[in-house]
């Protein structure tokens, strides 16, 4: 009987975009305490940071992602083309 792989890559994908969205939700909640405690100066400049970390965070993990799965998955699969070729010439005899 096959093991089922419980993390598959799918899941880490869907995992880690979600733990991205999260650190963005907190991060609207940390703002206003910036904002309040030392003033729009320091909330903004800590905004634009902040912003440019996750969002090159979920970019880095995009590319990540996206090598892994040419690297593993596309290496292992059989190419589209030659599946049908192969069907093709089963239809044939």
């Amino acid at each position: 009987m096959r093991t089922v792989n419980y993390c598959a890559l799918k899941d880490v994908y869907i995992i880690t975009s979600m733990t991205i969205v999260i650190m963005v939700c907190v991060w609207h909640a940390v703002v206003p305490a910036i904002f309040f405690s030392w003033g729009a100066r320091v909330a903004n400049t800590c905004d634009v940071i902040v912003a440019a970390a996750l969002g090159s965070t979920y970019f880095v993990a995009h590319i990540v992602f996206a090598v892994v799965i040419t690297t593993r998955v596309c290496t292992t699969t059989i190419h589209p083309l030659v599946y049908f070729k192969h069907l093709f010439l089963l239809k044939q005899r």
